[in-house]
């Protein structure tokens, strides 16, 4: 049996990420966590979904990926859903959040 991950799980390793790396501030706005770096957005959580600006080519090629869909904010973003999660989440999170962290470079 696959083992999927909890959403908590999901959240919990994206608010690691965060706080381990130097320069991002974490803001609540309007029901959701937003994660900027130099005032830039560059990851969204909310109550259902992980949001990550990577970049328009990544976020292009992850749209073949389970789980992820466009997100609202542009090209340059991808989102994760976190009830849709597979074993191969927790990666997608570590490298999406590190990505968009550096500036989707």
């Amino acid at each position: 049996m696959e083992e999927r991950p909890e959403a908590a799980s999901l959240v919990q390793l994206l608010d690691e990420l965060a706080t381990a790396m130097p320069g991002i501030e974490c803001v609540a706005v309007a029901g959701r966590v937003e994660y900027r770096r130099d005032g830039r957005s560059v990851a969204l959580r909310g109550p259902t979904e992980l949001r990550f600006r990577v970049g328009r080519a990544v976020a292009a090629a992850a749209l073949t990926t389970p789980g992820a869909r466009r997100a609202p904010e542009g090209a340059e973003w991808v989102a994760l859903g976190i009830g849709a999660a597979d074993r191969f989440s927790m990666d997608r999170v570590r490298a999406w959040f590190e990505l968009a962290a550096r500036g989707g470079r």
